[in-house]
């Protein structure tokens, strides 16, 4: 697994670096993940089996790193170039739902799309 995510990160990195934007970047998510990484190397010094594995997790812990710093990054250019990141811009595939959407934009939508 980790060596899964160790080669997944570092094109999320390029991509992001690449997209100069935050849209569709999710900051929280990858605190989680970088939490994660960090309890997963807190628990191998504290069950004292520190071995070949730490190096992964310490890996990723920096290359997720590098990706919460490329977030504010381009956040930065989002607001320097006026592209809006809030709710009300997202489209409504773009949404994992109408709680995370904007609401009376996504009934606008809707039934725009059912014609009610």
């Amino acid at each position: 697994m980790l060596l899964c995510f160790l080669a997944a990160w570092p094109v999320s990195t390029v991509k992001a670096y690449r997209a100069r934007t935050a849209k569709g970047t999710s900051l929280g998510f990858m605190m989680i993940v970088e939490a994660g990484y960090l309890c997963g190397l807190a628990s191998k010094f504290i069950s004292g089996n520190v071995n070949f594995v730490a190096a992964f997790y310490v890996i990723n812990i920096c290359v997720v790193g590098a990706n919460v710093a490329l977030y504010f990054r381009n956040r930065r250019i989002d607001s320097s170039s006026g592209t809006r990141l809030d709710s009300t811009s997202k489209s409504v595939s773009e949404c994992a739902g109408p709680i995370l959407c904007d609401a009376p934009r996504f009934r606008t939508v809707f039934s725009d799309l059912v014609g009610t």
